[in-house]
């Protein structure tokens, strides 16, 4: 007899690429699973008999009631999901949405679950979830920063940020027009980059975490030793070249 076994996730259609496990209805695994098609689907070749079905799902492991073959011949298990809004924001000088930052699904032990948005011109994503326990992690400039964890309702992750002033003297006169590039400690760059003003200063608002600079100007290239960022407050990095 065959078992044609349907999978939706609630409000989402189909749930596709899911593993399902077939077990008899004691609970033994009979060492048979299949993959869901994009309808949902997946068939199964099984003797007359009593089953139980286990789908693996985002971390978490479902279980569909008992059915009997060739009593039942295909079968419906729904597994409802919730569309759950993340937003993201920074809180210096004043809370402000932060938008294209990745934002990646996890479990709360700690597993990637392989999924991951951008935040948009709000600073938010939207996962379609089932009713179980998540975190999220935001990566900003090299830094990354946790979600507490969250069941079917809403989220926020507010980064810390700081203020950073870089002043570019040469000969103690400040360089207006000096490139400023930004790197993680490490010496990843970061792809952000400012040119000094008239005063010789750029101006940078960054997350909580540790930093340093490299400042371009007529072919030279000079470094800041690495600075950690005050969150909530304003510091400046001095940088005279040639030295």
């Amino acid at each position: 007899s065959g078992c044609t076994y349907i999978l939706l996730g609630y409000g989402g259609g189909p749930l596709k690429d899911a593993r399902v496990y077939v077990f008899s209805a004691a609970g033994v695994y009979l060492g048979l699973y299949g993959v869901t098609d994009a309808d949902g689907q997946t068939v199964f070749g099984l003797a007359d008999g009593s089953y139980s079905f286990r789908v693996d799902h985002l971390g978490y492991q479902f279980w569909s009631p008992v059915y009997s073959v060739p009593d039942h011949l295909s079968g419906v298990f729904a597994i409802p999901h919730q569309e759950v809004t993340i937003a993201v924001a920074g809180d210096f000088p004043a809370a402000e949405p932060l938008a294209g930052l990745k934002v990646h699904l996890f479990t709360p032990a700690g597993a990637y679950l392989s999924r991951s948005w951008t935040t948009d011109q709000n600073g938010q994503v939207r996962f379609n979830l089932p009713d179980r326990l998540y975190k999220v992690r935001v990566d900003c400039l090299g830094q990354r920063f946790w979600s507490d964890e969250f069941r079917s309702q809403d989220a926020t992750v507010t980064i810390r940020q700081g203020a950073v002033g870089v002043g570019v003297t040469h000969q103690g006169v400040a360089v207006a027009g000096a490139r400023v590039h930004l790197f993680s400690e490490t010496g990843a760059y970061l792809g952000i980059c400012l040119e000094t003003d008239a005063f010789g200063a750029a101006h940078f608002v960054l997350p909580e975490g540790t930093f340093k600079f490299r400042i371009d100007q007529n072919g030279e290239k000079d470094w800041t030793q690495p600075f950690s960022v005050q969150p909530g407050g304003e510091m400046l990095v001095p940088v005279e070249l040639g030295e």
